[in-house]
């Protein structure tokens, strides 16, 4: 990577070797290694499109060495993970941002694509958190977003509303009761139709 070296390591963070000849290799350890040749080369001698695709291909997947240490909000791939895996992981953050009564984390998951009715491993939904917390105005939130039946089932055979009424919330008890009535009123109205 010639007097490039330093650059190269703290924008891609893979280790990499360049040719003067417009080839270059990148390795990504215990997962695989890139060859690239195309003879454009730059002012120091490293291939210009080889430069701009490690570039695009670390903004594309988590391979950077640092990446791991921002991983909460990281919308990069890792190809190491199952789907499940990085979906398992996706729901318990939004779960744990419901309990927390964290609105704006809950907002930044949707924005990039989690589903709000997804279950954690008891079955339990960001509903069943927020009521079993007492939250709210992070109910409020989950609530204004649902677009499903507000009394799913966990794997206790459990509600929201019976998880609010166990923990005594009283404001969560209201707003579930008339979230309630509206779902079980638009269901009477589409039967109608």
């Amino acid at each position: 990577m010639y007097d490039w070296s330093g650059q190269f390591a703290f924008r891609v963070g893979l280790p990499a070797k360049s040719g003067v000849a417009g080839d270059m290799i990148m390795v990504i350890p215990n997962v695989m290694g890139i060859a690239i040749y195309s003879p454009r080369l730059d002012s120091l001698g490293n291939t210009y499109r080889g430069l701009k695709f490690a570039e695009a291909f670390i903004e594309k997947f988590n391979f950077h060495n640092y990446d791991s240490l921002v991983y909460s909000d990281c919308k990069k791939m890792d190809p190491r993970k199952a789907v499940t895996e990085i979906d398992q992981d996706n729901t318990s953050r939004f779960m744990y941002a419901a309990k927390s009564g964290d609105i704006s984390a809950m907002k930044r998951y949707l924005l990039m694509g989690m589903n709000i009715h997804d279950r954690d491993y008891d079955d339990r939904t960001a509903l069943h958190v927020a009521a079993s917390e007492g939250d709210a105005d992070c109910l409020n939130y989950v609530l204004s977003k649902w677009k499903e039946s507000p009394e799913p089932l966990d794997k206790f055979q459990r509600t929201p509303l019976d998880d609010a009424k166990y923990f005594k919330h009283r404001e969560c008890i209201e707003l579930l009761q008339k979230a309630i009535e509206r779902w079980n009123k638009s269901e009477e109205d589409i039967a109608m139709d």
